[in-house]
């Protein structure tokens, strides 16, 4: 169980295309942040873990990755270039067995 104030987590099942690595299903976290920041949203596209926040946020957010939520978690600045698409930030990670949990960090 994870807490985080002022947060509320919506999880879904995300089946991998038929194509993909991975047979078995993967479940995507869209972690709605209250006080004004921005929520992330995640998807599967084709190979990858995209991962959208908008880009009316502060331009100053980073996005971040860990493996573990147990303390002390080190978080990490996600180097893959973000892309804009529309009026959404944009990250494409490749899908793999690894556990990732993602943040915006200002």
């Amino acid at each position: 169980m994870c807490k985080v104030a002022h947060c509320n987590f919506q999880t879904r099942t995300v089946k991998p295309a038929e194509n993909s690595i991975s047979a078995s299903l993967a479940q995507a976290t869209t972690l709605v942040v209250m006080n004004g920041k921005p929520r992330l949203a995640i998807n599967q596209t084709g190979g990858n873990l995209t991962i959208m926040w908008s880009t009316n946020a502060d331009p100053g957010f980073i996005l971040q990755s860990t493996t573990s939520l147990t303390p002390p978690v080190v978080w990490q600045d996600v180097t893959r270039g973000v892309q804009v698409i529309g009026d959404r930030n944009s990250v494409a990670i490749p899908l793999s067995n690894d556990t990732a949990c993602f943040r915006l960090q200002e």
